[in-house]
């Protein structure tokens, strides 16, 4: 907890001057997480599916930091809304989509079906993951469990290919399987959490 506190803490140094500046701006909480999303699908397609891992992780550590910077505009200028909780989520869902479609289309170009077979299966589990997460609490229950939520898949898919562009080559795999395995988990671990509360209510 000490460690997650220092890192927001550190986080919160960069994202919160960036945000004052962009409401100075008069720019949209909106028009970020548009952005935000644009930016991460080129450079999704543009680098990690053409293999350059060091400047696409670079890049994307940037661009989907600007998730972090719409949400603490939208606390500045006290504007916290359904409709923008809904089009951050939607934003969400298709960033992650483009990321890890873009390694699909990569270890597909390389001819590693393994990778590549893994890594849709990822996307899946992910993809799944969010979805059993809104599903649950549209039926009243609580979905909030579990070992791999979105910042921790981004963990994989933004260090992943840096560490792999400094020449450690082989956490390429580890990458790979890592997502896969705790993204798996997670969307098991909320069909459990789920069954067990509807079974609760019998």
């Amino acid at each position: 907890m000490r460690v997650s506190n220092k890192l927001k803490k550190v986080s919160d140094r960069i994202v919160i001057p960036l945000a004052k500046l962009l409401v100075k701006l008069k720019v949209s909480p909106d028009v970020v997480t548009l952005f935000g999303g644009i930016a991460t699908g080129l450079v999704s397609v543009l680098f990690l599916a053409q293999g350059e891992w060091l400047l696409g992780g670079i890049l994307l550590f940037f661009v989907t930091s600007l998730d972090m910077v719409d949400g603490a505009m939208a606390r500045i200028l006290d504007r916290k809304s359904n409709w923008g909780a809904f089009l951050d989520s939607v934003t969400d869902r298709i960033s992650d989509g483009l990321i890890m479609g873009s390694l699909v289309y990569y270890f597909y170009s390389i001819e590693n079906a393994l990778l590549m077979v893994l890594m849709i299966w990822a996307l899946i589990s992910a993809e799944v993951t969010s979805y059993a997460r809104a599903r649950a609490e549209s039926l009243g229950f609580d979905g909030k469990v579990g070992i791999a939520e979105r910042p921790e898949r981004l963990a994989f898919l933004v260090w992943g290919p840096i560490l792999i562009g400094l020449g450690l080559t082989w956490v390429m795999p580890v990458m790979v399987w890592g997502l896969m395995i705790v993204s798996s988990i997670t969307v098991l671990q909320r069909i459990i959490y789920v069954k067990r509360q509807a079974s609760s209510q019998k």
